[in-house]
């Protein structure tokens, strides 16, 4: 287990000419696993030969770095926001336990990052592209506040995480959908009469987005916004009322896009990811064997295998 954060490595020699590909893990409401879940994917990447760096961007509550059994970073995210730093690299720490991965310390909440705004935002995510890297996995704050929704969508493959727990799915379900309505406004002047109506609105589905699109003129607008807009699903701490919950999930979500939504995995409860958890140590670094760890390494699978169809 890694016991203190080296230097952190800075190498813009080395750059590529392409940007890294950026994926979004987060959830409707905390403790169903995110971290987890972002941890062990950006392990598994890097276990295939990726080279990878994991962002912790819960804005005020960052606990990644417990994951990896790290307590005092000694930079963080927040010394570039307050550009103590010059750039994303200087914070990009090489964890020489994990071999391919770095890791971006996310920052507790202060008066900076809790009114960061949209611009600033955007600059992270497009100084994170640019990191030499293969992939890029942030782990997003849970909930539906703006810092959380922009994150998200802001990467190039979104992953909603919920449990089966009802109360889970529903706040899934409400976090995948206020994402698509931030989508369409992000992309108009916040002035803008359609914006300002589609804030207030509460839609059943995407269809009665582009409806009120088309009344003010600019559903095409609104169409191109959701275009790249894709997310999919992966449970957590499955057991096995959980596929019923699988079902209800899904019913919604293709209720409210009108399609169909990629279930990318279903990791079963598993006494050993609690037992990572308690030694700070992810399930994946450790090499063990079990339901869990097989279902994470397909999971991760499948992800290559999607951002691969992409690029």
């Amino acid at each position: 287990m890694p016991s203190t954060l080296p230097p952190p490595l800075s190498s813009p020699e080395s750059k590529r000419s392409g940007e890294a590909r950026v994926i979004s893990v987060a959830s409707g409401k905390g403790g169903v696993g995110k971290t987890v879940i972002a941890t062990n994917l950006a392990l598994d990447l890097a276990q295939r030969g990726l080279s990878v760096v994991l962002v912790d961007l819960d804005v005020g509550g960052p606990d990644v770095h417990t994951m990896l059994g790290e307590y005092s970073p000694t930079s963080t995210l927040a010394d570039f926001i307050s550009r103590r730093v010059h750039s994303i690299d200087d914070v990009a720490y090489d964890l020489l336990s994990y071999r391919g991965l770095r890791f971006v310390p996310g920052c507790g909440q202060t008066l900076a990052t809790a009114n960061m705004s949209y611009a600033t935002k955007k600059k992270i995510i497009q100084k994170l592209r640019r990191i030499d890297a293969d992939s890029i996995v942030i782990d997003v704050g849970a909930g539906t506040g703006f810092h959380a929704l922009d994150f998200f969508l802001m990467a190039d493959q979104q992953v909603g995480v919920a449990t089966g727990d009802p109360s889970s799915v529903l706040d899934l379900h409400r976090f995948l959908k206020l994402a698509a309505m931030r989508c369409v406004t992000a992309a108009f002047k916040a002035g803008d009469p359609f914006s300002k109506a589609l804030r207030i609105f509460d839609p059943g589905s995407i269809h009665e987005i582009y409806r009120i699109a088309e009344d003010f003129g600019c559903k095409d607008g609104a169409v191109k916004a959701l275009a790249g807009y894709r997310p999919m699903l992966l449970l957590n701490r499955v057991g096995n009322e959980s596929r019923t919950a699988s079902y209800q999930l899904r019913r919604l979500l293709e209720n409210f896009f009108g399609r169909k939504i990629d279930l990318l995995g279903m990791i079963p409860e598993d006494e050993e990811v609690r037992r990572s958890v308690h030694s700070h140590l992810p399930l994946l670094a450790a090499g063990t064997v079990c339901p869990a760890a097989d279902e994470m390494r397909s999971f991760g699978g499948a992800m290559l295998d999607r951002l691969e169809s992409r690029s």
